[in-house]
C-alpha cells in the first residue's frame, strides 16, 4: 500500500534507511545509471544525484549530479544578435543532444561544452538553412554551452537551464579568469522543469527526512557481494543538503549588454559578477559527524 502521509513532513524524521531498500538503486558493475532509477522513462529528462561511497560504504566520499534523457534543443531558435551583439537577422538552431553530455563536478553547475562538435544550423530571416557559401560569410564564432540545475520548493523537482556563451572554451580559459564561476553570465536557450532524484516513498516507508534519494555508487555492489552496509540517514541528509545548496540561479543577458558585462568582469573582477538568490533553498542540516549539533551547514561544499 502506498504511503499517504502529507508531503509537508518530507524533510522531517530520523528513521534509518535499510541496505535492502537501497540495494536496487545502487549502480552495479556492468549496469547503467538509468537501470538504477525506478520508473525512468526513455525520452524524458530526469536530474539524478549520484553519491560515491568510501571503501567501506559507510560514508559519502563525493557527490555529483547527472541529467538523463534528451534535450529537445532543436525545437528552439536563438537569434544570432542575442548571442554576438551583431546586427544580424540570422538565427541558430541547436541540435537535440543527450543531457548526460553535461558533466557536473560536486556542484549543480556543469562544466562547459564546446559547440564545435555540434551540428549547428544557421537560418536566414525566412527560416531557411544557409548554404555553405553563406555560412562562411556569416562567420558564426565558436560558442560554449553550460547547464544549471536549480532545486524547486519541496525538493522533488528542479529547473534545468541551458545557456549559450559567445566564447570558445579556450578563449574563456585564456582570457576570462572568472569564467568557471557559476555567476558568469550567458544567454538562455532552453529551460524545463523535471523530476529530481528518486522519490523516497518509491523505495522506503521510513521517515528518513529525505524527499528524494540519490543513486549510490558502492564497492559492495561492484564486487557483486551482498549489499549490507550503507551510510546512515543522517549522513545522506547532510551530504544531499550540501550538494543541493551548491545551486546557482543562472545570470543571463543578451547581445551587446552581455559582451559589455564580460569586459566589465574582466577589468574589475568578482565585484562585477551579479548573483541572484534562489526563491527556495534546501533546508540546512546538521553535520552527521557533529554529535553536539553546534555546527550547521552554511552552504559549504564538503566534497571539495
Amino acid at each position: 500500500m502506498r504511503d499517504t502521509r502529507s508531503k509537508d513532513d518530507l524533510f522531517s524524521g530520523s528513521e534509518e534507511l535499510h541496505a535492502i531498500e537501497l540495494a536496487p538503486i545502487s549502480m552495479r558493475k556492468f549496469g547503467l545509471l538509468e537501470k538504477a532509477v525506478p520508473e525512468y522513462l526513455e525520452g524524458t529528462c530526469w536530474a539524478m544525484p549520484v553519491f560515491f561511497l568510501t571503501d567501506n560504504n559507510k560514508t559519502v566520499n563525493t557527490a555529483t549530479c547527472q541529467v538523463l534523457g534528451e534535450l529537445p534543443l532543436a525545437s528552439k531558435r536563438k537569434a544570432v544578435k542575442d548571442i554576438t551583439g551583431d546586427k544580424s537577422t540570422l538565427s541558430l538552431r541547436f541540435p537535440d543532444m543527450e543531457a548526460s553530455a553535461f558533466k557536473f563536478r560536486d556542484t549543480l553547475t556543469s562544466d562547459y561544452i564546446s559547440t564545435e562538435a555540434l551540428d549547428l544550423i544557421v537560418l536566414d530571416e525566412n527560416g531557411a538553412a544557409l548554404d555553405s557559401e553563406a555560412l562562411k560569410a556569416a562567420a558564426i564564432p565558436p560558442l560554449s554551452l553550460r547547464m544549471f540545475i536549480l532545486p524547486m520548493k519541496g525538493g522533488q523537482k528542479c529547473k534545468i537551464s541551458v545557456l549559450v556563451f559567445p566564447l570558445s572554451t579556450q578563449d574563456m580559459a585564456e582570457n576570462h579568469p572568472l569564467h568557471s564561476d557559476p555567476a558568469f553570465p550567458g544567454s538562455t536557450i532552453w529551460t524545463a522543469e523535471i523530476p529530481l532524484g528518486i522519490e523516497t516513498r518509491m523505495v522506503s516507508r521510513a521517515k528518513c527526512g529525505l524527499p528524494i534519494l540519490p543513486v549510490l555508487r558502492t564497492l559492495e555492489s561492484l564486487r557483486e557481494e551482498p549489499f549490507n552496509c550503507v551510510p546512515s540517514s543522517a549522513e545522506l541528509r547532510f551530504k544531499m543538503a550540501c550538494l543541493m545548496n551548491t545551486k546557482t540561479v543562472p545570470v543571463t543577458s543578451t547581445g551587446k549588454a552581455l559582451l559589455d558585462r564580460y569586459i566589465s568582469i574582466k577589468e574589475h573582477g568578482e565585484a562585477k559578477l551579479k548573483r541572484t538568490s534562489a526563491s527556495w533553498s534546501w533546508p540546512e542540516v546538521l553535520e552527521s559527524s557533529n554529535k553536539k549539533g553546534k555546527t550547521r551547514l552554511q552552504h559549504s561544499n564538503p566534497f571539495l
